[in-house]
């Protein structure tokens, strides 16, 4: 092993990335969202510390008959251990209410 990947991936560091990530994912309409299912999305970022983080987004149905999605993320620093076992991290999406609109009437 050679340079960052031989002091071991900062989990703390690679999960606070990973979630802010994610949460950038929140500020989208659920229709973008539905959008995005089945495409995975990848990038690297280098933390504060100098560090480089894969990062992997997915967004699938989490259970389509209540609509709900799953962004499900994913973290490593690119050394084969962790990159076979990233760290993980998920948001739950629910449809907007007025879906059910015809219902309350």
């Amino acid at each position: 092993m050679s340079g960052d990947h031989s002091k071991g991936m900062d989990q703390i560091e690679a999960m606070q990335i990973l979630r802010s990530n994610l949460a950038s994912y929140e500020s989208l309409s659920y229709p973008e969202l539905v959008s995005m299912i089945g495409n995975v999305r990848t990038l690297q970022l280098t933390a504060p510390s100098g560090r480089s983080y894969n990062i992997e987004v997915q967004i699938m149905w989490d259970d389509m008959a209540k609509r709900t999605l799953r962004i499900l993320g994913a973290v490593d620093d690119g050394g084969l251990w962790h990159s076979m076992s990233p760290l993980t991290d998920d948001i739950i999406v629910y449809p907007p209410p007025q879906e059910n609109n015809h219902e309350a009437q």
